[in-house]
């Protein structure tokens, strides 16, 4: 039976074609929105073990906290048996000329960000010259990369928020964690010296106030006793930890890995409908066909068998090419060497601030970073076998139960 499974997918093979590539395209979205959710979840992962809180105004992130916080908060723990650290954060922005491109800037506290932030794995020299210089500023390697930035240089930057100010930083090291490889760290005393002179300053206050806990065990205590400490005053707080609030901005406000599932799932159900409509038409329009197997001996089951197995076959083989080739961009390499990085090179540093030189786009950056597991593949593979049982059932059936004599009257 199995070839004239084979001879009937063949018999009409743009049919054939388009069907198998209606099912490919959803099952290539679908692998490829888990691995983006996989890499937000590692991300997450590994900002959970740092032990850090975020602390913010209750109302919106926009709404400043005085600076006065950081010293309330430490002293709940004087003796910094909890508290490991606490930083402050003010967002800065940042644009370099008549760059389009907004560079993610913050001016956090430079004794504070090196107790909240070990993770950032700074060189001693970049760490003694961000303490050393009021003008220090630390950089991803992306960042770094698309500006040809290298420490020692003194680049001017442009603030993306009121007043606009424009500071000179001098870039103190590049933060070799990939995590931070678009950021732009500068001093948040350095910040604010510089709106003293302006003729509107900037106010006065943070947006985040990081707290890094000793352990992963005191992060709830903490974050209620902040909670509470501040809950009567002008500024009440909400208090989360930090890996919980970056998965809320990632997966619920206007998340990339939650729409491209949420793509992936919208394009499965279409998927479905038009296979189901291309696999009927091809059933109906053999019905004389399978009224002259019947009048020969072959029994219903023996029909809607056949129906069930071109189906299905069809869709694993659409689901295995729509499932391979992003496996195949992104697990050899070979999407990498079209974005001009090396294979392995996000981990090691080596030419991701080449690739930034050569104008790589960052999105197109990020999949390289990509990697499609065996599990996605088999999820695509089970996702495409369902729609072609669920596409060939109905028709397949309507076949089996047709009578031969009145297929084959019709049909005369």
């Amino acid at each position: 039976m199995h070839r004239l499974i084979l001879w009937n997918l063949a018999r009409n093979p743009i049919r054939s074609i388009l069907t198998a590539l209606t099912i490919a395209a959803p099952c290539a979205i679908l692998v490829v929105a888990l691995a983006v959710s996989r890499l937000a979840e590692q991300t997450m992962d590994r900002m959970a073990v740092q032990a850090r809180l975020l602390v913010q105004h209750r109302t919106s992130f926009a709404e400043l906290l005085p600076d006065s916080c950081r010293r309330k908060i430490e002293e709940m723990d004087p003796k910094s048996l909890r508290i490991a650290g606490v930083c402050r954060l003010r967002w800065f922005g940042g644009s370099v000329g008549t760059e389009k491109l907004n560079i993610p800037g913050i001016a956090v506290d430079a004794d504070g960000l090196l107790r909240t932030h070990p993770d950032l794995a700074l060189p001693i020299e970049a760490r003694e010259a961000w303490i050393r210089e009021r003008r220090a500023a630390l950089v991803g390697r992306m960042t770094a990369g698309y500006y040809g930035w290298k420490p020692g240089d003194l680049v001017s930057v442009t603030g993306t928020m009121p007043p606009f100010a424009r500071v000179e930083l001098l870039i103190a090291g590049i933060i070799p964690e990939m995590y931070y490889d678009y950021a732009l760290i500068l001093r948040k005393d350095y910040l604010e010296a510089c709106h003293e002179n302006l003729r509107y300053p900037m106010s006065a206050g943070s947006n985040v106030v990081f707290v890094r806990c000793r352990t992963l065990g005191d992060l709830d205590d903490t974050a209620r006793e902040i909670d509470r400490l501040f809950a009567d005053s002008a500024h009440p707080t909400r208090t989360q930890h930090e890996d919980t609030l970056l998965r809320d901005m990632l997966f619920s406000g206007t998340p990339v890995a939650g729409l491209l599932l949420g793509i992936a799932g919208l394009a499965v159900a279409v998927t479905s409908l038009a296979a189901a409509d291309s696999l009927g038409i091809g059933i109906r329009q053999r019905m004389h066909e399978f009224g002259v197997m019947r009048a020969v001996g072959f029994s219903s089951a023996r029909i809607f068998i056949l129906l069930l197995s071109e189906g299905l076959l069809l869709a694993l083989a659409a689901g295995a090419a729509g499932s391979m080739l992003p496996a195949a961009l992104c697990n050899t390499g070979i999407l990498s060497s079209i974005a001009g990085v090396h294979s392995g090179a996000e981990e090691a540093g080596g030419d991701i601030e080449t690739a930034a030189a050569r104008g790589i786009s960052p999105s197109i950056f990020e999949l390289t970073r990509l990697r499609i597991d065996a599990r996605s593949v088999i999820a695509a593979l089970c996702i495409s076998a369902i729609i072609g049982l669920l596409s060939t059932i109905p028709p397949a059936l309507m076949a089996a139960r047709s009578n031969p004599v009145d297929v084959l009257r019709d049909a005369g």
